[in-house]
């Protein structure tokens, strides 16, 4: 049996997969009705660590509280700005009343957004699956 199809295939499903999961996830988190104020108290790095290189994400991690509990969690979405977050900035919050753990910066829709590349991705795994069988 030919390993391209399999392949794409495999591709085809995980890019579904991951772009629903996030396409979801930002559709949720357009519902919270919880708010509250996070101040940032990291920012991850992943990528390079060379200065010249493209590859740079960035990830902020809040903390904040609910109802008297502290939590201290990441925000699912990176950046290559690395201005865009920085230590010990606060900002307003929007969160899951039923589990507060779900939570978004408030007005932000990069959760939306960043399912697009994933979308883009299965329809060309799509394509060349198509071609396969052609």
């Amino acid at each position: 049996m030919p390993i391209f199809p399999i392949l794409f295939g495999v591709l085809l499903v995980l890019f579904l997969i991951t772009g629903l999961h996030s396409l979801l996830s930002g559709l949720r988190a357009r519902h919270y009705q919880g708010r509250t104020t996070g101040v940032i108290i990291e920012v991850q790095h992943f990528g390079s660590y060379r200065k010249s290189s493209r590859n740079h994400n960035y990830r902020p991690i809040f903390r904040y509280e609910v109802d008297g509990v502290e939590y201290k969690r990441p925000f699912d979405v990176t950046t290559k700005n690395v201005e865009q977050y920085t230590v010990g900035d606060t900002m307003p919050l929007c969160y899951d009343q039923k589990d507060p753990k779900h939570f978004a910066p408030e007005g932000d829709t990069s959760m939306l957004l960043s399912s697009i590349p994933f979308f883009l991705g299965a329809a060309f795994c799509a394509f060349l699956l198509f071609l396969c069988f052609a």
